[in-house]
């Protein structure tokens, strides 16, 4: 058996805006009266078993979400929800530019897919207004790592095991009609750095939409990507963990999970970060003879 560190969100019905916000004095603005709204029940438990071999629960394959701005700019995130709030997690330089106060884009869209589906026309989506969101402080990014957080949508417990999630309008529309399971995560399954272990397998999660070459198309690019590879090592100084795994633009603000096997019967599957930059190696060259010299940086994952 091992010990599932996700949940999972299903939907319960499909009407197309929902008003719910934060109350005021949490977050800072008015009300706003409830109307028919999208309710999800979040799962805290999956099935534990691992079916045909699978080196990772099916399940697994559904926490990428697709990160869409209306510039065109794609990156990744995923679902995070505690027992008030549920957030969209990624990269700070998804959202912000070089500066890190302005956004890049006014809006985005978020793309993920329900367990066992893989479907374009499957697709739950959501539109996020990110102007909106931050004139409401409803954007959080941190000073000193690439993480920030995206307020989408209000929850509560309703149940032993079970969260209610509303999706919040204007700042959040759902634009698909898809009823169906998304998958998301509780701070309970997040794994601290400090508790990481080198050497162990970890699964970068992503959408790298900078691969391959459009006018051959191998890569579905609206369907998620997994690349395998194990925790090499930290930095405690800037308090990072390198992964033996290669990145590329896209996969930015993608979950990265470890698997630890603890004993001969437990595993566990644990979201340890992010993806915010690949590791650079430099090689510089001088012809002497002809005077010139080239220098290059590529990805040494």
């Amino acid at each position: 058996m091992f010990a599932p560190r996700y949940t999972i969100a299903a939907a319960r019905n499909n009407a197309a805006a929902a008003t719910a916000r934060p109350k005021s004095q949490r977050h800072g603005h008015k009300d706003v009266s409830m109307k028919p709204a999208i309710f999800i029940l979040a799962l805290l438990t999956l099935i534990p078993t691992l079916s045909h071999g699978r080196n990772l629960p099916e399940d697994s394959l559904s926490l990428p979400v697709l990160i869409v701005g209306n510039t065109g700019y794609a990156a990744t995130g995923f679902y995070l929800t505690t027992t008030t709030s549920c957030f969209l997690v990624t990269a700070k330089h998804v959202l912000y530019q070089e500066d890190g106060s302005t956004l890049r884009m006014d809006n985005i869209t978020l793309l993920s897919y329900p367990v066992g589906m893989r479907e374009y026309n499957q697709r739950i989506e959501f539109r996020v207004d990110l102007r909106l969101a931050a004139s409401k402080k409803l954007i959080r990014a941190s000073s000193s790592h690439d993480v920030a957080l995206v307020w989408i949508a209000k929850s509560q417990k309703t149940a032993p095991g079970e969260v209610q999630i509303v999706w919040g309008s204007p700042l959040t529309v759902k634009t698909t009609t898809n009823t169906s399971a998304i998958v998301i995560t509780g701070l309970e399954r997040l794994k601290s750095y400090t508790k990481t272990v080198e050497g162990d397998d970890a699964y970068v999660f992503g959408y790298p939409s900078s691969i391959g070459l459009k006018q051959i198309p191998w890569i579905d690019y609206h369907l998620p990507l997994l690349r395998k590879g194990i925790i090499a090592g930290k930095n405690p100084s800037r308090r990072t963990i390198i992964l033996d795994a290669p990145i590329y633009p896209g996969n930015s603000g993608g979950p990265v999970m470890e698997v630890e096997q603890i004993d001969a019967l437990t595993t566990t599957y644990s979201v340890i970060g992010i993806v915010t930059d690949f590791v650079p190696f430099e090689e510089e060259w001088e012809n002497k003879r002809f005077k010139y010299s080239n220098h290059t940086i590529t990805n040494s994952g």
